[in-house]
């Protein structure tokens, strides 16, 4: 099980609350891989592409909340495709469905995630962007 996420909105990473939380349900934690280091989704994509390739993985499922799976399979699939991995992904989520007025926003989002995933541009070129005081 590979487990990617740093301490983004609060003091815990999101590897280490889900790795205490499975170890607790009985899973060894010997077969338990984190990046703990991701603070976005192009993160815990290039986190988990490198730990895939590391260990020759081609089929993942991915597990999230319903509203985010989409953004994180667009994203992890446009990073293997740049870095040119083969990788088969399939998808569990739970959680409430989104309401349809925050899907647009997400939909948008996943539009970003996956360019910069794809390697159409880097995080910092939005500083060009920003306002001037």
């Amino acid at each position: 099980m590979v487990l990617s996420g740093a301490a983004v909105k609060t003091p815990y990473a999101e590897a280490d609350v889900m790795e205490k939380w499975l170890v607790e349900q009985g899973v060894n934690p010997g077969r338990i891989i984190k990046d703990d280091r991701a603070r976005d989704t192009v993160g815990n994509a290039m986190g988990m592409v490198r730990i895939f390739q590391q260990y020759d993985i081609h089929d993942v499922l991915l597990v999230g909340t319903i509203q985010h799976l989409p953004r994180a399979t667009t994203t992890t699939l446009a990073l293997a495709d740049r870095y040119g991995w083969e990788l088969n992904v399939d998808t569990a989520g739970g959680g409430e469905r989104p309401d349809p007025a925050s899907q647009v926003g997400e939909r948008q989002y996943t539009y970003v995630t996956a360019a910069r995933a794809a390697g159409l541009y880097e995080k910092d070129d939005f500083a060009k962007f920003t306002k001037k005081k």
